[in-house]
C-alpha cells in the first residue's frame, strides 16, 4: 500500500485509495487458501470445483492489480496538473495585487488588467486539468471493502451441524436433510458451488477446535466427524449432478416434442 503525497491527497479520498490495496491483497489470501484445496485430501471428489474457483480468483486479481496499476500510473499527472495549478493561482495573486496597486499611466493600466484577465484564463485551464486527472485517478476505486468468502457458508454449515446431530444426537435427527432445504440446495448457482469445497475446508479445519454442543443443559465440546462430513458432501455432488442431467434429458425432451409438433402442424396446414 502506498502512501499518497499530502499535495494530491485533497483531491483523491485516501481511505478509498487504502481499499483498493485492502481488496488486492485480500484477494490474494482467498486465492491461497482456493489453492489449497485443490491438494486438500478430504476434497478430492472438488478438485474441478476448487480448480474453477482458483481461475475465478486469479482473474478478479489480475483485475485488481490492473486497477493499482492504472491509479498508480494516474497519480504522476495528477502531482504534476497539481504543481501547475498552485504556480497558476500563485501568478494570478501576484497580477491581481499588481492592479490593485494601480498605475497613474492608462497603458500601464491596462497592461495590469490584460495580465490579471491573461492568469485568470490560465488559472481556469489548469483547474480543470487538475480536475481531470483527480477525477481519473479516482475512478475506480472502491467506496466499502467487501472482504467476505463467495457465497455457501450457509450451506456447510447446516450440512456439518446435520452430521454432528446424527453422530452424537440421534434421537433429534431425521436421518436426512429436509427435503425443501435439500431441493433448494440442488438448484444452486455454479457461483455458489464452487465455493463449497473452500467452505468445507475451513469447516474442517476448524472442527479440531470442537463444536459447543448442547447435552443436559451443559456445554460439550465434540468434533466433526470429517469422514461422514466430506460422504455428504460426494452425496450432495452426485445427487446435483443427478438433478442436473434430469433437467437437460427433459428440456431436450420437451424440445424434441415441440419440433414433433410444430413438424405435424405444418403437415396438417400443407394438407
Amino acid at each position: 500500500m502506498m502512501n499518497l503525497p499530502s499535495d494530491i491527497a485533497r483531491f483523491v479520498a485516501p481511505d478509498r485509495a487504502a481499499n483498493l490495496y485492502l481488496v488486492r491483497d485480500h484477494r490474494r489470501a482467498l486465492l491461497v487458501e482456493a489453492k489449497a484445496c485443490v491438494a486438500n485430501k478430504h476434497l478430492t471428489a472438488w478438485v474441478t470445483e476448487s480448480a474453477a474457483l482458483v481461475d475465478h480468483l486469479a482473474a478478479q486479481l489480475a483485475g485488481d492489480e490492473a486497477k493499482i496499476e492504472a491509479f498508480e500510473a494516474a497519480l504522476p499527472p495528477l502531482l504534476k496538473a497539481v504543481a501547475e495549478e498552485e504556480a497558476a493561482r500563485s501568478d494570478f495573486a501576484l497580477a491581481t495585487h499588481a492592479r490593485a496597486m494601480g498605475s497613474l499611466k492608462r497603458a500601464e493600466a491596462l497592461r495590469l488588467r490584460d495580465d490579471v484577465e491573461a492568469c485568470e484564463q490560465v488559472l481556469r485551464i489548469r483547474t480543470r486539468e487538475r480536475e481531470a486527472c483527480a477525477a481519473k485517478a479516482g475512478a475506480g476505486l472502491p467506496t466499502n471493502v467487501n472482504i467476505a468468502p463467495g457465497p455457501g457458508r450457509n450451506t456447510i454449515e447446516s450440512l456439518a451441524s446435520f452430521v454432528i446431530t446424527r453422530r452424537f444426537n440421534p434421537e433429534a435427527s431425521s436421518g436426512a436433510i429436509d427435503r425443501d432445504v435439500w431441493n433448494r440446495w440442488l438448484e444452486m448457482s455454479e457461483g455458489e458451488f464452487m465455493w463449497l469445497p473452500f467452505h468445507a475446508a475451513f469447516e474442517i479445519k476448524e472442527s479440531r477446535k470442537g463444536h459447543t454442543w448442547i447435552e443436559n443443559s451443559r456445554r460439550v465440546a465434540v468434533v466433526l466427524p470429517i469422514d461422514d462430513f466430506v460422504a455428504e458432501l460426494v452425496k450432495f455432488k452426485g445427487a446435483r449432478t443427478a438433478h442436473l442431467k434430469n433437467k437437460v434429458t427433459a428440456a431436450m425432451a420437451s424440445l424434441e416434442t415441440a419440433k414433433a409438433n410444430a413438424a405435424a402442424l405444418n403437415v396438417g396446414g400443407a394438407a
